[in-house]
């Protein structure tokens, strides 16, 4: 089940857009103000938080904003605000919000919004394990290159692969090993 953040200091926005949340198969975790949010941010993980632009804290949303981005840069943040303007969007896009959103929204707006985040978010934790799982194949093909390909010390094996070491100088040779295994 997603873990979603919800920042605003208004009550009834709080309810309102958890209870759409929940709707949705999600948990809604509500944060009156800044501080309150910054305490669920230490104790859990969330998949998006939803900030509202206008918090009655001395440090506003866009303030909370850049610590999500700091702090837990896996969780996407969607800003809204009642007050919706291109300077506004502009500005919480430069924070660290991946998306913005009006207040006068509707249910379906919204619920795409969110949907949109967390298959992002999903899609980007897929891609980093797959990045890491690369870097771990390609650092273990690194390590095997420089490796002899070949165990074995006995004086047999030992002589044969010096063999082909000088066979395999000139460039033109093929060289066939055969035997047990």
């Amino acid at each position: 089940m997603n873990r979603v953040l919800i920042v605003d200091d208004e009550r009834n926005a709080r309810r309102g857009l958890g209870m759409i949340l929940k709707s949705m198969a999600t948990e809604a975790v509500e944060a009156e103000h800044v501080a309150a949010a910054k305490q669920q941010l230490q104790v859990r993980e969330f998949d998006l938080a939803i900030v509202d632009l206008r918090l009655p804290d001395e440090q506003q949303g866009l303030g909370l904003v850049a610590h999500v981005r700091q702090t837990h840069p896996k969780t996407p943040v969607l800003v809204m605000t009642a007050y919706g303007s291109f300077e506004s969007a502009v500005k919480a896009m430069k924070a660290g919000a991946q998306d913005y959103i009006t207040k006068d929204f509707s249910r379906d707006e919204i619920v795409l919004k969110v949907e949109k985040l967390l298959e992002t978010r999903k899609l980007w934790l897929a891609n980093m394990r797959l990045s890491e799982k690369v870097q771990h194949l390609q650092d273990n093909l690194a390590l095997w290159s420089t490796q002899d390909q070949i165990i074995g010390e006995s004086p047999v094996i030992r002589k044969t692969l010096d063999l082909a070491a000088r066979a395999g100088e000139d460039n033109e040779s093929t060289v066939l090993i055969t035997g047990e295994s």
